[in-house]
């Protein structure tokens, strides 16, 4: 009797680890896709996409290219390493900062920006 009580337990056990485990990898999805700033001063459009299967993100953008008279040459795609912490995307970068979405409009946040998803 007291093994079939503690089989039970343990796999109970089990089972939420399992589903806590399976809930914790999709906890990025919502960020990944293409980005259209609607205010802000921040780039025209940036590039969620993920890092293999784990917490690992990649957030693109396209930065111009001037030369010393102030001209521009042209463009460069840039990627910054994010991962997802208690539901903020944290990207790494000269100095780290948080993105969030706003639940009321499905908008990107940034720090002085705001993108809302392309369609």
């Amino acid at each position: 009797m007291r093994e079939i009580r503690f089989a039970k337990a343990a796999v109970v056990v089990v089972v939420a680890l399992a589903q806590f485990g399976c809930g914790k990898g999709n906890d990025g999805d919502q960020y990944i896709g293409k980005w259209a700033r609607v205010s802000g001063q921040d780039y025209k459009d940036i590039v969620i996409s993920r890092n293999g299967s784990g917490n690992d993100f990649y957030v693109s953008h396209r930065e111009d290219q001037y030369n010393d008279d102030g001209n521009k040459v042209g463009t460069v795609m840039r990627q910054q390493p994010a991962t997802i912490v208690d539901g903020k995307m944290i990207v790494s970068s000269s100095i780290q900062y948080a993105m969030t979405i706003d639940k009321s409009n499905g908008h990107l946040v940034t720090p002085g920006s705001e993108f809302e998803r392309e369609k």
